[in-house]
């Protein structure tokens, strides 16, 4: 019975306790009544006056103090019977391990993964039984220990860890990290791998990191706090590293047999399975990283490369492999600075381009010009909301660009001046609200008049505008020309809400009198 512990001394009490770790570690089968004899066991020695005093006595003597053998601490005897405990049991965890490890330090590949990984999940597992039926040892003779100074002592299950750190993981982890960047390399190259294998490791990675926990609030704390130092250090350097030189050889090797835009969705597809890789067996703080490193390799380092692309596919229309693009490079810091550029040159020309093949009868053909302006206005508008997702800094690419080919192109240049666009818009307005206007029958003028203020909004020399447009309304006023009052009065409105009451004072107050 674990109650005749009162009269038994430490070598009697640790042979029985010595009985229940064995079976614990080969994982033989226990029963509660068992467990808690264990348990008993450990709290009955620790709590044993006895023992207490023999303990101290022994102590005494070391020390040479005069008188103490008849004078004894209780407090102090249980201090040294718990450590001799804690000192019995870690050495025989050593000991245990020193033993198993050896079978594992000539394999390598699949087979050091299975033993690695086979035994961690036993022990950790039997180390975890352990430090349950060691609760007293850990909240008592460790506390005190631990609240004395004492930053070796640890609770039984770090402990445990500890020693698996120094007996299994130090002679094994290089050749089970190799195995394990060996696997993933293998399933990368599309090979269906046992992912519980590494999954398994890097546990064991995870939970050997530990370190004082500097914050303790109360007795019920643990007195360490996990850290990922070991898993960083040991696993995740060297696969960041291993990443790094796999996709380096592999986008030199693809964009030699492949397209770019194959090559853009062969990142993707890429990118995708370095998350699934961390969400199924890495450790989440990993993903950062990792994703990182990919996107440096295979697109930072080959933006030549995919700004080339991007003209290309702009000039063919690919909206959808250009939001690819897009999506990709938009992951690289900075790097869409470019990209802005290549849209808005791109955009630029084929505005000029447009005007040029109409420049011949666009210089005396408002119609023409306006509309030739409103198509290429109106086509990448389209690609910016598809290919980029109305993202401003490519909306602000097609403003400046559409700026720059309305007031300075063919038109322009051979009317030898920069204000024939606002002269042009503004007679443009004149036809649509003269009366027997074709535009009137045929098509919504509320729309026409949206669309002359896409226009209006790019034309540089809006006085210019507005002097064209007074002139013409004066005429339309005066000879009863024009379509319809209230159209004129919309469109004048749309004017003042784009540049203000004063700039359209001057045209209100001539409809006005007019009225009167």
């Amino acid at each position: 019975m674990a109650s005749n512990d009162k009269n038994l001394s430490l070598d009697d009490v640790w042979a029985k306790v010595l009985v229940g770790i064995e079976r614990i570690y080969q994982f033989q089968q226990m029963s509660p009544t068992e467990y808690m004899v264990l348990y008993s066991h450990v709290y009955n020695f620790c709590t044993n006056t006895n023992a207490q005093g023999s303990a101290s006595r022994t102590v005494s003597k070391s020390t040479g103090k005069p008188g103490s053998n008849n004078r004894v601490n209780v407090n102090e005897g249980a201090n040294i019977v718990g450590g001799a405990l804690y000192e019995e049991l870690k050495k025989h965890l050593k000991v245990y391990l020193e033993k198993i490890c050896g079978k594992g330090l000539d394999l390598q590949g699949e087979s050091v993964l299975r033993f690695y990984t086979a035994n961690w999940e036993q022990y950790r597992f039997s180390s975890k039984v352990t430090n349950g039926f060691c609760h007293y040892l850990n909240r008592h003779w460790v506390r005190r220990e631990y609240d004395s100074g004492r930053k070796d002592i640890y609770e039984i299950f770090t402990m445990a860890m500890e020693i698996w750190q120094l007996v299994f993981f130090d002679p094994l982890n290089r050749q089970v990290t190799l195995a394990c960047l060996q696997l993933i390399k293998a399933e990368r190259q599309n090979e269906v791998i046992n992912t519980r294998l590494i999954s398994g490791v890097i546990q064991s990675y995870v939970e050997l990191g530990f370190a004082e926990n500097s914050s303790l609030q109360s007795s019920n704390q643990q007195i360490t706090s996990p850290t990922l130092k070991i898993y960083k250090d040991f696993f995740e350097a060297p696969f960041l590293q291993d990443t790094e030189q796999f996709y380096r050889l592999e986008a030199a090797s693809f964009l030699v047999h492949n397209s770019v835009t194959e090559y853009l969705k062969k990142v993707a597809q890429r990118l995708d399975e370095e998350v699934h890789r961390v969400q199924s067996y890495l450790h989440p703080s990993t993903l950062a990283a990792l994703i990182k490193k990919v996107e440096e390799v295979l697109i930072r380092d080959q933006l030549e490369v995919i700004y080339t692309e991007a003209k290309a596919l702009l000039h063919n229309e690919k909206h959808s492999d250009l939001a690819l693009l897009y999506k990709l490079v938009s992951r690289v810091p900075n790097a869409t600075l470019e990209l802005k550029k290549i849209v808005e040159d791109h955009i630029r020309q084929m505005g000029i381009d447009a005007i040029e093949r109409a420049s011949v009868s666009a210089l005396n053909d408002p119609k023409l010009y306006v509309e030739t302006i409103l198509d290429i206005h109106t086509k990448f508008f389209k690609l910016v909301q598809e290919a980029f997702s109305s993202e401003q800094g490519f909306t602000a690419a097609l403003d400046k660009a559409c700026g720059k080919f309305i007031n300075n192109n063919a038109v322009t240049t051979a009317a030898g001046n920069t204000t024939k666009s606002p002269e042009l818009l503004a007679r443009y307005c004149d036809a649509l609200l003269r009366k027997g206007s074709k535009a009137v029958e045929e098509t919504d003028l509320e729309e026409k008049f949206n669309q002359i203020m896409v226009v209006f909004n790019y034309v540089e020399d809006k006085d210019v505008f507005q002097k064209f447009y007074a002139k013409l309304l004066a005429k339309r006023l005066v000879g009863q020309l024009s379509a319809s009052d209230d159209y004129e009065e919309s469109m004048i409105t749309k004017l003042k809400q784009a540049c203000g009451f004063e700039y359209t004072s001057k045209l209100q107050r001539m409809f006005q009198d007019i009225g009167v």
